[in-house]
């Protein structure tokens, strides 16, 4: 073999064992690339998501502190049952997400009087924390004047807004 054939099979030898390191190192570097851009697509999506739920917890705090509002006129008799529900009927529909959660609770009733339901259950539970001597009495109130509507008129009729 000549010198000059050694010499030639050795840089081919040395170019060989060069690439294949080389190319595993490409290899991972391409894989990691993938990685990095897949795992920023998901932050963008994480990122859109936290967005939409911030949205959706600050527009379910405002429809909480408007239902506390009705709730406060109620029991300062600015407001009858009949109102405070077309107030409570009118946010739960326009919530946006989740418009039929309230409906869930009182299944078998009319959407009218789920939402006198819902206004009494409302009062219970501020009376209960603020005034609990006026809770018990107050509800029976509110109850005994929704049925009195259902036996009138034998169903719940809520004013417009």
């Amino acid at each position: 073999m000549s010198p000059w054939t050694r010499h030639l099979m050795s840089l081919s030898l040395l170019l060989a064992v060069l690439a294949g390191p080389r190319t595993q190192w490409l290899d991972a570097l391409t894989a990691s690339w993938a990685a990095l851009s897949e795992a920023r697509q998901a932050f963008g999506r994480e990122e859109q998501r936290g967005r939409r739920l911030a949205g959706q917890t600050e527009a379910a705090q405002e429809r909480t502190a408007l239902k506390e509002a009705v709730v406060r006129r109620l029991l300062a008799g600015e407001l009858t049952l009949l109102e405070a529900a077309a107030r409570f009927k009118y946010l739960n529909e326009n919530a946006g997400t989740r418009r039929d959660y309230f409906r869930e609770r009182y299944p078998a009733l009319s959407a009218e009087e789920a939402a006198c339901r819902q206004v009494i259950t409302w009062v219970y539970v501020e009376l209960n924390q603020t005034a609990r001597d006026r809770a018990a009495a107050t509800v029976a109130r509110l109850e005994a004047e929704l049925e009195g509507h259902l036996r009138s008129e034998g169903k719940v009729e809520l004013p417009d807004l």
